[in-house]
């Protein structure tokens, strides 16, 4: 590329999209100016702070359908008005609003999605159609937009959880407060709201007791929840911020909870991942994970199946070794995604 360097704007829907984007501005800023644009929803702001970012917010995140297609078209409005004032010539997001602001304005834009679309149909519906490159998982189901797509193999968590570009910091032990050598596992619950889940269950109170009790009695155990925890669990809460849950993921045991992303992140840092959720059978890229042995899934009606598993693996000195052989293997059959990811925004930007 040649001249004076284009605009690039980037616009994280979820806070683990920060994640993503932040290690490909950082391959990309040789190549182009990035602007950040944000939406105040759930840890955004506080992520985005915390790794020094400078932003500009748009809208606070709305709930439902409803709420979620009024803020859309606010934000097609403010994302013409930035993309001119700012002379953007390339929007990177997952956000339909940045796709069809950019095609409203003859710009160029690039979706990276994992979830298949008949899982996310408005997101999908609201993005693909006017992206002019979509960065998609092998396995994720794109239908008639497979043409457009650029696929790697793996795991959009792989962008920032690369063993090239993320090492485990031992010394979330002492933010944990707990000695090095002390095993623990984390719990991770949902809050199940966005417009995707509507319908949608998770991880039950009884079932969260009843694996509370059999994994306290064996380690430590770390709760981190999005919803508020009642009195019985908040002994259990996670003591760290946000920004530091990889690396607590990273040492931990294993992993049980409701969320899809926090399933993958577990599972591509080498942490057995138990999941329960209706979305279990649903999402190819997890459902990969669980083909690799890297993940397991539960629909919420199988909870008496996982708390066997769980009783089980508990007492099975044998699991941990047979996980570390599955997933070196898994390591050993991908290829960093990065590449695929940047080599196309290079090409669109000339």
């Amino acid at each position: 590329m040649e001249g004076r360097k284009k605009n690039i704007a980037l616009f994280p829907a979820h806070p683990s999209q920060i994640w993503i984007l932040k290690q490909i501005a950082d391959e990309l800023s040789e190549f182009a100016n990035i602007h950040w644009v944000l939406r105040d929803k759930d840890i955004c702001l506080e992520l985005a702070d915390h790794l020094g970012i400078e932003y500009t917010t748009f809208t606070k995140a709305s709930k439902g359908i409803f709420g979620n297609g009024v803020e859309l078209v606010r934000n097609i409005k403010k994302i013409l008005t930035y993309g001119r004032k700012n002379e953007i010539a390339l929007w990177i997001s997952t956000y339909g609003a940045a796709h069809i602001g950019s095609a409203l304005s003859r710009k160029k834009s690039l979706v990276f999605i994992d979830d298949d679309i008949d899982v996310v149909p408005f997101s999908a519906w609201t993005s693909l159609p006017f992206a002019n490159i979509i960065i998609a998982t092998e396995v994720t189901r794109l239908g008639r937009f497979s043409s457009k797509a650029i696929r790697f193999k793996g795991n959009l968590e792989l962008i920032y959880l690369h063993p090239k570009r993320f090492t485990p910091d031992n010394t979330i032990y002492d933010d944990l407060g707990i000695d090095k050598d002390e095993p623990y596992a984390i719990i991770r619950l949902s809050a199940l709201t966005a417009h995707h889940d509507v319908g949608k269950k998770g991880i039950a109170d009884d079932v969260l007791e009843q694996a509370v009790s059999l994994i306290s009695d064996r380690m430590r155990l770390f709760i981190t929840s999005e919803k508020p925890l009642t009195g019985k669990f908040e002994q259990f809460r996670m003591p760290i911020p946000p920004h530091r849950i990889h690396h607590a993921l990273a040492f931990a045991e294993f992993f049980f909870g409701d969320s899809q992303t926090m399933t993958s992140e577990a599972a591509v840092l080498g942490t057995p991942a138990f999941r329960i959720s209706d979305f279990v059978g649903e999402i190819s890229y997890v459902e990969e994970l669980q083909n690799d042995g890297l993940a397991f899934g539960y629909k919420p009606y199988e909870d008496q199946r996982f708390l066997a598993d769980l009783k089980r693996i508990l007492n099975d000195e044998c699991f941990k070794r047979e996980y570390e052989t599955k997933y070196i293997k898994f390591m050993n059959d991908l290829k960093d995604p990065v590449p695929f990811f940047i080599e196309p925004v290079i090409r669109m930007l000339d």
